[in-house]
């Protein structure tokens, strides 16, 4: 952890990532079994908690706008170009140890063909086998598909190109043109493909380019109304009756529009937060403790099913309350924190020393 400490290091990129995958495992972890009684009498701390809760998803378009930021900072310097080829090899050594051994644990848990492996080792997460604990590796796809993108989003932000804004708006026109479809079928085009995930990867990396900025009046307003624009959206999926059994006709079209409104909310936490800076100030416990599940929320993404199996067989998942779930979840994401460490550590770390610099002088 020291090294991730240095100067060069985005802690709060890692903090951000942290929130990021603690929100999508929380909701798998808790609905329904711990939050569905819980509804019935709370106030209006407990509806706003419970709103995130329900719509933890949220996480993995978060994941999405992160991961095009990072892979974008400090990589639009007029004298650089993109090098294709060490990109495309620093992203396999960043996805596939993990996610071998998850294919490894898919062949000795679940005899996984060798069809399968291989359809699952180009990340064709639909041929993953049923009813198994790495289900969750499906964004992984939409994640690799983000990639191809890559390349062609930094060339046109360098060239400072209206291309971006087209293909933005050609990503937003063809999910306007299946505005017919009901409410479950436009909340997956616009979570679960490229045509809403593509677009909060491309504001993320459009959000690269921000200046860096001192602590002001300005950047805090700019965190508090991206972070409330992302809780109201919460409460207001989650008294629709989320994604799993929406009603109203405005649902429709907040789904339709969420890839832009979630992108935009993370812009201005990018303004306010990940682009704001104090020279020399210290880290504190807290924001260390979270940059440092941040730095291991690959494999606590990946791992998050598997270690909550285990930990509701040995503790069991008693719903009587608020005590029951926060007792739970402590005990939860500390095993997930010590499984993550050791993969992280242990399969991880050693591929990731290996990445060189995918940009190169001209």
């Amino acid at each position: 952890m020291i090294s991730s400490m240095s100067s060069n290091y985005e802690y709060r990129v890692d903090i951000v990532r942290a929130v990021a995958c603690m929100l999508v495992a929380i909701v798998h972890v808790s609905v329904p079994t711990f939050t569905d009684p819980l509804w019935a009498d709370t106030g209006f701390l407990g509806t706003v908690i419970l709103s995130i809760v329900d719509c933890g998803w949220i996480g993995v378009p978060i994941f999405l706008f992160i991961s095009g930021y990072s892979l974008a900072l400090g990589k639009y310097s007029p004298g650089q170009s993109l090098d294709i080829r060490q990109f495309a090899l620093n992203r396999a050594l960043r996805l596939y140890p993990i996610y071998g051994l998850v294919l490894v644990l898919l062949i000795m848990n679940h005899g996984a063909d060798a069809t399968t492996i291989l359809q699952l080792a180009l990340f064709q997460l639909q041929a993953m086998p049923p009813a198994t604990a790495f289900n969750i590796a499906w964004s992984l796809q939409l994640e690799v598909a983000c990639y191809f993108l890559f390349p062609v989003v930094l060339y046109l932000i360098k060239e400072k190109s209206f291309g971006v804004f087209a293909l933005l708006g050609a990503l937003l026109f063809l999910r306007l043109l299946m505005v017919g479809q009901p409410p479950e079928r436009q909340f997956l085009l616009s979570y679960s493909s490229l045509l809403g995930g593509g677009v909060i990867f491309i504001l993320g990396m459009m959000a690269a380019r921000l200046p860096r900025l001192r602590p002001c009046v300005a950047t805090r307003v700019a965190t508090i109304a991206g972070v409330s624009g992302i809780v109201m959206f919460c409460v207001f999926v989650a008294s629709r009756g989320g994604y799993q059994a929406p009603t109203g006709r405005v649902i429709k079209y907040v789904f339709l529009f969420m890839p832009e409104f979630v992108g935009l909310c993370m812009f201005l936490v990018t303004f306010g937060y990940l682009r704001t800076s104090t020279p020399g100030a210290r880290v504190g416990l807290t924001a260390r403790a979270f940059a440092y599940f941040g730095t291991i929320s690959y494999s606590a993404y990946i791992f998050s099913l598997f270690v909550h199996d285990f930990v509701a067989a040995y503790i069991g998942r008693h719903a009587g309350g608020w005590v029951d779930w926060a007792y739970f979840l402590a005990v939860y994401f500390a095993f997930l924190t010590v499984t993550a460490s050791l993969t992280y550590f242990g399969v991880e770390k050693p591929f990731l020393s290996l990445r060189k610099s995918y940009v190169r002088d001209k």
